[in-house]
């Protein structure tokens, strides 16, 4: 599944007039990612569904530079954590998005914004077979399913800067 969802970013990637037009877009889409991930920290499902316009705009203003099917995959997942109607279904759209921007990042990198990438196995039983992954702006691990209950459960599989463009 994971290499059918890559092939749109390769498409994509040869659109872009530069890599650093895909890698700031990558930088103004994780700025509004951001606060979302650590509201769903705090399990503040209010308060993560009114960030969700702010990266709708940022989305929407980066949809001439997006592969159709991303841009679609993106805001259908940003639209239905806004309406989600309870926690869980918050955390699952904002996996949706996790998984799609995880994958963008691996081709375009970042220009300024530091991201990592953090799975946490123990969502096994809820998401995909190996766990749920997102990205955070910080190295300390804050896991927005689990929430206090789990809050620094994960593992850090990838770190992405304007130094380190791809996996380590």
């Amino acid at each position: 599944m994971r290499f059918i969802t890559l092939i749109p970013f390769f498409f994509i990637s040869s659109l872009w007039a530069t890599p650093t037009d895909a890698s700031k877009m990558m930088d103004a889409l994780l700025t509004a990612y951001y606060p979302i991930q650590e509201q769903l920290v705090k399990s503040d499902q209010s308060e993560a569904q009114k960030l969700g316009p702010a990266f709708l705009q940022v989305l929407t203003e980066s949809t001439s530079r997006l592969e159709t099917t991303t841009h679609d995959s993106l805001l259908r997942d940003a639209q239905a954590l806004i309406q989600a109607e309870n926690l869980d279904d918050t955390r699952l759209h904002f996996m949706r998005i996790s998984q799609t921007l995880i994958s963008m990042i691996e081709v375009s990198g970042v220009d300024q914004v530091s991201a990592y990438q953090v799975r946490c196995e123990c969502m096994q039983p809820y998401f995909p077979a190996d766990g749920a992954t997102w990205l955070q702006a910080t190295e300390q691990i804050y896991n927005p399913y689990w929430g206090s209950r789990m809050l620094h459960c994960g593992l850090p599989e990838a770190e992405y800067s304007a130094a380190k463009p791809t996996p380590e």
